[in-house]
């Protein structure tokens, strides 16, 4: 029997290559249920949709991973790898119907029992106090592709490069793009009364490569 993926010896490219070469449905079941809550989460606040909606793109993801699998190759991380899926399947969605905001911040300022274990904790934070607020304004306020990075990275906790990948640019647009939506951020909670101190525990300077 396989081990759970978190803290153990077979990674998730593991797993999906035995479920890709070896058509192992338990591998394929443990990343199902790794990454399918977090995907539906991170639909719903990334894009303001329904559960019903999250749910429909997140079941669409997974069936082209499982058409696709005989192709599938260990070059990227495997998050990075499904999140490009489920990215490009959310454009697909919003292509056809037209209706999908960005981010839905009446989702974020209502939501009270709504909870998904981000790995950046930082942000985590933020979403616990008021200054949450705020920030949504902030990143309602940038162009919609920083808005997009910015989200991507402090959200999902990913790098620049594999931003680039999901969102299908150069590294060095995605790098761009994370510095001036930094900067953007910073400006807008600044003007907001937030104190210079605090934006700059949470909005950092550094790059993360």
């Amino acid at each position: 029997m396989l081990p759970k993926t978190q803290n153990s010896l077979i990674s998730n490219k593991e797993l999906m290559l035995k479920y890709a070469h070896e058509d192992c449905m338990l591998s394929f079941n443990l990343l199902f249920k790794e990454h399918n809550r977090n995907m539906i989460g991170y639909i719903m606040y990334q894009y303001g949709t329904t559960e019903d909606v999250a749910q429909d793109i997140v079941s669409q993801t997974w069936e082209k991973i499982i058409k696709s699998k005989a192709s599938y190759k260990p070059i990227a991380k495997f998050r990075t790898y499904l999140y490009r899926i489920l990215f490009n399947t959310h454009i697909d969605h919003y292509r056809k119907t037209r209706t999908v905001q960005l981010c839905s911040y009446s989702f974020i300022e209502n939501s009270n029992d709504f909870a998904i274990d981000y790995p950046n904790k930082q942000f985590n934070d933020i979403l616990k106090y008021e200054v949450h607020l705020k920030l949504s304004r902030a990143i309602q306020s940038l162009p919609k592709q920083q808005a997009v990075v910015i989200k991507l990275h402090y959200l999902e906790g990913l790098k620049v490069k594999d931003i680039a990948q999901i969102t299908d640019q150069s590294h060095e647009c995605a790098k761009s793009r994370l510095r001036y939506a930094k900067k953007g951020i910073k400006k807008h909670l600044f003007k907001s009364g937030i104190d210079s101190s605090i934006i700059q525990y949470y909005i950092t300077e550094a790059e993360d490569l």
